[in-house]
C-alpha cells in the first residue's frame, strides 16, 4: 500500500504534539490525534475522540493562558512512548471544569503513555498528582492548613455517620 502522508516517528509525533500545546493551538495538536483517539485523564476522565480532546485543550489553554510543558524524559519503543514531564502555568483565564480563576500559579510533574500508529497518537494516559494540582489552583486547601483541617473533619463525620446508617 503506497504511503500518501509523511511516516513520522513515534517520538516525533509526540514532541510534535507538545510544541503545538506550547504554541496554545488546540487544533494543531489533534492533527497529531487519529480520528478516534482516546485519553485517559485523572480528574477529566476519559476523553472519545479528536473533538473532545480539542474542546478539552481549547478550555485547558484558556483557563491557563501561560501553560507551558517541558519533556524532562522521554523513551520510546515500538508504537509506545512514555515521557516525564514539568508544567507550570497560571490559572488566571476562564473557568475550567466549572471552575473560576483562582489566580494561583501551578508547577507539577507527570507522566503520560501514548500509543502512536500510523503517524497518529491512537491512546494517552496522562498521570499527574490530582491533589496536588488541585491545591495548587486552589481548588482545595493547602495540606495542614485550618481549612484543610475542617474538610478532612467533615469528611471523617460524614463517613462516620454511614457506617453507622449501615449497621
Amino acid at each position: 500500500m503506497p504511503v500518501t502522508e509523511k511516516s513520522f516517528a513515534p517520538s516525533e509525533v509526540i514532541r510534535t504534539a507538545v510544541e503545538r500545546l506550547n504554541a496554545h493551538d488546540a487544533d494543531g495538536i489533534v492533527e497529531c490525534d487519529a480520528e478516534e483517539v482516546i485519553e485517559d485523564w485523572p480528574m477529566v476522565g476519559r476523553l472519545d475522540g479528536r473533538a473532545a480532546v480539542r474542546d478539552h485543550f481549547a478550555s485547558l489553554l484558556a483557563a491557563v493562558p501561560d501553560l507551558h510543558l517541558d519533556i524532562e524524559r522521554m523513551v520510546a519503543e515500538g508504537d509506545a512512548v512514555f515521557i516525564h514531564w514539568h508544567a507550570t502555568g497560571t490559572f488566571t483565564g476562564a473557568a475550567f471544569n466549572g471552575i473560576a480563576a483562582t489566580g494561583r500559579r501551578i508547577d507539577i510533574r507527570g507522566n503520560d503513555y501514548f500509543t502512536v500508529q500510523d503517524g497518529k497518537i491512537v491512546s494517552a494516559f496522562i498521570a499527574f498528582d490530582g491533589m496536588d494540582y488541585a491545591i495548587q489552583a486552589g481548588v482545595l486547601p493547602a495540606r495542614g492548613t485550618a481549612p484543610d483541617r475542617v474538610m478532612t473533619a467533615v469528611v471523617n463525620a460524614v463517613t462516620a455517620i454511614r457506617h453507622r446508617l449501615r449497621r
